[in-house]
């Protein structure tokens, strides 16, 4: 089994505190970072007439943000986005020396109104800024940190159920869809065996548990991030202020508060205040609908980490019981 090490050249130094304090900090970097691509697009659209963040703006908005981490931005051919470890191995080690973001650009750039890929780029950051402030996480409960450290079963139990499996494989199993209890007996179950044909003792169930519930929640946290910022309609920001101006009636479910918040800090329009702030309100509760639809009704995450939890408890209080007896018996033998 390896053993991961990270780098200096792979973490952000001078960071302290706790989860919940690192993670305030991954949230400001994560919006300074999408602050920096909105003046990009602005900057872009001036000087080459088209609205778009080249790889070489992120890779120096990386930079900017975290100047003495290592991260490559490279274009993906095929396959989803993702973000990963470059690492050098040794017999007993894999040693984390920095990091590559892959994301399909098209032309090496990305245009303002691509947002499935726009969103997807600030989910992948949002992942890096997490292990690059982070650096336990990024240790122990990563992908990366699973995928070099330990066996590809439990890797792919992860990724194959655990992550995507929205449960559309299984045709005889339709009404899990909207019967949350049976959901959540077939999930505990599927857990469950896996655990009982690939992982023996009760403390390595309690450290997988503890692994794939801090893994869910990690993504959680991601597309919240790319859905808040990258999940629009078809409307451009030129769309939106024409329409303002004409006081009429956007029709729309979703729009781009990557736009909106950018159209704001320009003020531009300063009749329009109410307006905009109102059409940002919109936007924000929509997105904010669609990733709790997207994340509970489609992948069930927020239950699964809850059975999680749960079989968690489960496990511990049969590790303290055991122990308990054990040290009763020792006491009787003395």
């Amino acid at each position: 089994m390896y053993i991961q090490r990270i780098l200096q050249s792979a973490k952000l130094q001078g960071i302290k505190g706790s989860p919940e304090v690192r993670g305030k900090i991954a949230d400001k970097l994560s919006a300074e970072f999408t602050k920096l691509v909105m003046d990009s697009f602005e900057k872009n659209e001036k000087k080459f007439a088209k609205s778009v963040v080249f790889r070489a703006d992120i890779k120096r908005i990386l930079k900017r943000l975290a100047p003495k981490v290592k991260i490559e931005v490279r274009q993906l051919k095929s396959g989803c986005p993702h973000i990963s470890p470059i690492y050098d191995k040794t017999k007993t080690e894999a040693i984390v020396k920095s990091w590559c973001i892959h994301i399909p650009f098209k032309y090496d750039s990305l245009p303002s109104d691509d947002f499935d890929r726009l969103g997807s780029l600030n989910h992948e950051v949002r992942h890096l800024f997490q292990f690059i402030t982070e650096p336990k996480f990024t240790n122990k409960f990563s992908t990366s940190g699973l995928s070099v450290a330990n066996s590809d079963d439990t890797l792919k139990f992860y990724e194959k159920f655990l992550y995507t499996d929205e449960l559309r494989r299984y045709k005889s199993k339709d009404h899990l869809h909207s019967d949350k209890e049976a959901r959540a007996v077939f999930v505990k179950n599927k857990i469950q065996k896996f655990f009982d044909k690939n992982i023996g003792s009760p403390e390595e169930k309690i450290e997988w548990l503890q692994k794939y519930r801090h893994l869910l929640k990690s993504e959680t946290v991601a597309y919240k991030e790319g859905f808040l910022t990258g999940i629009v309609q078809e409307f451009t920001i030129g769309d939106i202020i024409q329409k303002l101006k004409c006081g009429k009636e956007l029709e729309m479910e979703h729009t781009n508060v990557l736009g909106v918040t950018r159209l704001i800090s320009t003020s531009k329009f300063p009749t329009l205040p109410e307006k905009i702030k109102e059409l940002k309100s919109v936007m924000q509760e929509s997105g904010q609908a669609d990733y709790n639809d997207f994340i509970d009704g489609e992948f069930f995450i927020p239950q699964k980490i809850s059975i999680l939890e749960e079989m968690l408890a489960q496990e511990l209080a049969k590790v303290r019981l055991q122990n308990k007896v054990i040290s009763e018996n020792k006491d009787l033998l003395k």
